[in-house]
């Protein structure tokens, strides 16, 4: 989990690497790396591409500097939601989003305007498995496994996140800004932990008031 703090009460700084991620200090950074390595490798190569790109196009490379502060932007927990994964977190490694976004021609100011999502959907890896690799030039078999080496880079929740009553939530989102990049990235949000609602369905259909709720659940091991 990246670092919790934030100013003005603590001086934050940048990652030197993917220039996204923010850090307290160089003992909070060597305690995120096994997480923050995988996404700031894929981070690092969009910067030096969108470099490369604006010498050749400037129009372009503000295209893809444009969606990758947009990227950062979106809500992802109704993904988190479609996936079903508080009540079922496996379906995390079973599952993925896939999201095709289009550049917005008149934005405006704000960074969640500059692209507009035109398609989603959640499918099973397996299903797409060899679409992915044509796409992203991997072996056979090694979708499956890039998308297990993204989660398992999360590492552990953080002791904070892990002992309230927040839950935190690792999926994979395969984001296409059509025109611009296609990025595999691991997205981890933090989510109330699962409270089953079972109990409260039948006493609904029977008009009752006196019904109680359950415990909370455990999230899935």
């Amino acid at each position: 989990m990246a670092c919790l703090a934030r100013e003005p009460m603590v001086k934050l700084s940048v990652c030197s690497k993917c220039k996204v991620t923010y850090y307290c200090s160089r003992e909070c950074i060597r305690k995120d790396w096994p997480s923050h390595k995988n996404s700031c490798r894929i981070l690092a190569a969009q910067n030096r591409r969108i470099e490369l790109l604006s010498l050749t196009s400037p129009s372009a490379a503000q295209r893809a500097k444009d969606w990758s502060v947009w990227r950062d932007t979106v809500d992802n927990k109704p993904y988190a939601s479609a996936l079903r994964l508080i009540q079922d977190r496996s379906r995390a490694r079973t599952h993925i989003v896939f999201e095709f976004s289009h550049h917005n021609p008149d934005p405006g100011a704000r960074a969640k305007d500059k692209f507009i999502v035109v398609k989603c959907g959640v499918f099973r890896i397996s299903d797409i498995a060899a679409d992915i690799e044509r796409e992203m030039c991997y072996e056979p078999g090694g979708c499956i496994k890039a998308c297990e080496d993204l989660l398992d880079g999360q590492g552990p929740p953080s002791q904070v996140l892990a002992s309230s009553s927040m839950m935190p939530m690792a999926f994979i989102i395969f984001r296409f800004g059509l025109g611009v990049f296609i990025y595999g990235f691991p997205i981890v949000i933090c989510s109330k932990r699962a409270t089953t609602m079972d109990w409260i369905r039948p006493k609904l259909a029977a008009g009752s008031e006196q019904s109680q709720p359950p415990s909370p659940t455990e999230p899935t091991k």
